[in-house]
């Protein structure tokens, strides 16, 4: 009984232990966090753009993935990361994050870095600080 007990007060906290991990979905020109239009969203030239709705880009970013080594069966291993580069602010330039979109999204949300339809260049400053890494300096390493 008090097995029966503890798996029932797990499931109901199990809930609360992923409440901070937003919803992300990407639609055809907007994405929403948590069903709210948060930013517009588009794709040219090999580049994906994040935008202010109804203005201008705030963000491009590409994908950009190396062979990391071989699998035991001979399968080749890749390393994924997104190359992002902040077009509004003082932050340009491009750096490197080994995060997919949906967790990019999430935290650029984390972070402030876009809210309210406005951009904040000191929040994209501490953004970059924090979670830019060399990533394509490794891949020369793993030859």
């Amino acid at each position: 009984m008090k097995s029966f007990l503890l798996i029932i007060g797990l499931a109901f906290m199990l809930p609360a232990f992923a409440g901070d991990k937003a919803k992300v979905k990407f639609k055809k020109d907007r994405i929403l966090v948590d069903k709210v239009e948060w930013a517009s969203y588009s794709r040219a030239a090999g580049k994906f753009f994040m935008g202010v709705i109804g203005g201008e880009d705030f963000l491009s970013y590409s994908m950009e993935s190396f062979v990391e080594g071989y699998h035991t069966n001979g399968q080749e291993k890749t390393e994924s990361y997104l190359v992002v580069e902040f077009l509004m602010g003082d932050q340009k330039g491009e750096f490197e994050i080994n995060v997919n979109r949906k967790q990019l999204v999430r935290l650029l949300v984390k972070e402030k870095v876009f809210e309210n339809n406005t951009f904040s260049n000191e929040a994209a400053a501490t953004f970059r600080k924090k979670y830019a890494q060399d990533i394509s300096g490794r891949r020369f390493l793993t030859k």
